[in-house]
């Protein structure tokens, strides 16, 4: 849609060449095309046990572009415009010794740059998490957050950057001690980075969470942590997502798991 969601455009598909096509992201960039990346498992029809990554601007001629060759198999993308009209991408990307660690990897709005850690956590894992991350923008200021259980440790980490993410600070260590991640972040307009994710509660092995919100400032402080709703841990709760409203409020939905499972929203002002 070119008009706020007026009128849409026909259906296409986001992919000429492959089929196997999920966890789609999509970017708009500032001169009106639309930037797509997916993880694609076209290599596996040739018997390769490899999930890649691979993008186009839809509509526009010529082949799917492949970005990364080898990565995590099912989590989640993230985009983020930057100042030069292109895009940062987030990913876990995934060594031939099953290390599965972020990465990025920027469109300068013709080209893919190389990929390079986000951080190096050194997570071994022989399985997706099912854990992506996710970068928040304004401006030049970026922000990411992420799961990892690298030394049989779970965490929530985060790092902001003040160059559009061509450097980042130092990690920041964001969770309680029990977290489950399915983290999604916003950025407030003073370049505040707002953090929610999913944390176990309970004092047994069942399924009681909560979902916590956390801010981490531009000068590396973080709040205290604020309790936004009890939640399941189970798959079936899902990844809570929030979009920011204006000043320091914020929407966020989840799932309730249960029979008849819900889908709740919040407005939430962040303390």
């Amino acid at each position: 849609s070119t008009d706020g969601g007026a009128t849409w455009s026909p259906e296409m598909p986001v992919s000429d060449e492959s089929a196997a096509v999920e966890f789609v992201a999509l970017q708009p960039l500032r001169d009106g095309r639309l930037l797509a990346a997916w993880l694609d498992g076209r290599a596996r029809t040739a018997g390769n046990d490899r999930q890649a990554l691979y993008s186009r601007v839809l509509g526009a001629p010529g082949p799917d572009t492949l970005v990364d060759g080898f990565v995590c198999d099912c989590c989640q993308l993230s985009f983020v415009p930057t100042t030069n009209g292109g895009a940062l991408l987030a990913y876990r990307g995934r060594t031939k010794e099953e290390i599965r660690d972020m990465q990025l990897a920027r469109f300068d709005g013709l080209t893919w740059s190389l990929p390079g850690p986000l951080n190096a956590d050194g997570w071994k894992i022989a399985g997706c998490p099912v854990n992506g991350p996710q970068l928040a923008q304004n401006g030049g200021q970026i922000g990411a957050v992420w799961f990892t259980a690298a030394d049989n440790q779970a965490r929530v980490l985060a790092r902001t950057s003040d160059n559009a993410g061509v450097t980042f600070g130092p990690v920041v260590r964001v969770d309680l001690g029990r977290p489950q991640g399915r983290v999604d972040s916003v950025m407030l307009a003073d370049g505040t980075l707002v953090m929610s994710w999913l944390e176990m509660t309970g004092k047994d092995a069942g399924k009681q969470g909560g979902i916590y919100l956390r801010t981490l400032s531009l000068d590396g402080r973080l709040s205290e942590p604020q309790l936004v709703a009890p939640s399941s841990i189970s798959r079936m709760s899902g990844f809570p997502r929030m979009v920011l409203l204006g000043g320091r409020r914020l929407l966020l939905t989840c799932t309730q798991d249960g029979e008849p499972s819900l889908v709740l929203t919040f407005s939430v002002e962040v303390n």
